[in-house]
């Protein structure tokens, strides 16, 4: 097993271009959305919602452009144009599952700790037959603030039952290795084409780095 296993118990995973090449897909009904409010979606929008929680992107939205509609409506849209998207169409990175396969054939539990709404992971996880390697899942719903604040990591190591420093999370984005790191993991930044813009940073703050999943099998 690869050297960045050694002393891990449990391995924690962000979920939006982390596991599931996702993060395009987000940025398109962003766009779609605020088209059909007659607006612009600002140049900056995704660094400013970057590792905020769904209610949060949603509170955001609502203010940004004085939208009419509630909190709830506005994550219901979201869900209803994302979850077919989330349970068919996009696809899991590459070497993702035989690594979660390798993982737990090796006794290390499996752990997801993400910003995004429990009705879509829990629909992407069935509908790409990955549900089953999960045993702790600590979304949006599960926390009052979002990363950088370490909470859903603290949460999910705490219904892990496993000390933060033996466990392991893979992050595609800054401000979720800072939330990991605050909580005491240790941590491995993922590329991911969409957040390339911040691929250095990433490095900077993440104990290890990997192109793709594949270099750790």
């Amino acid at each position: 097993m690869h050297e960045i296993f050694e002393g891990i118990e449990a391995v924690v995973f962000d979920f939006d271009g982390t596991l599931i090449d996702s993060l395009g897909m987000w940025h398109e009904i962003d766009v779609e959305y605020t088209n059909m409010l007659g607006v612009d979606l600002p140049e900056n929008f995704q660094k400013q919602i970057e590792g905020m929680h769904y209610p949060d992107v949603a509170r955001y939205f609502k203010k940004l452009f004085n939208i009419d509609k509630t909190i709830e409506e506005i994550m219901a849209d979201w869900n209803e144009m994302a979850i077919d998207r989330y349970s068919n169409s996009l696809k899991l990175k590459e070497g993702s599952v035989e690594l979660m396969q390798m993982l737990k054939n090796k006794g290390i539990r499996l752990a997801i700790a993400t910003s995004n709404a429990r009705e879509l992971i829990d629909a992407s996880l069935k509908g790409h037959g990955i549900d089953g390697f999960f045993s702790v899942l600590c979304t949006s719903e599960d926390v009052k603030k979002g990363k950088p604040d370490p909470e859903v990591y603290t949460i999910a190591v705490r219904k892990l039952n496993i000390a933060p420093d033996k466990c392991l999370a893979f992050e595609d984005l800054p401000m979720g290795l800072i939330s990991a790191r605050d909580a005491g993991l240790k941590t491995c930044a993922v590329y991911d084409e969409y957040s390339e813009y911040v691929d250095s940073e990433k490095r900077k703050i993440a104990d290890y780095y990997v192109s793709s999943f594949k270099e750790l099998l």
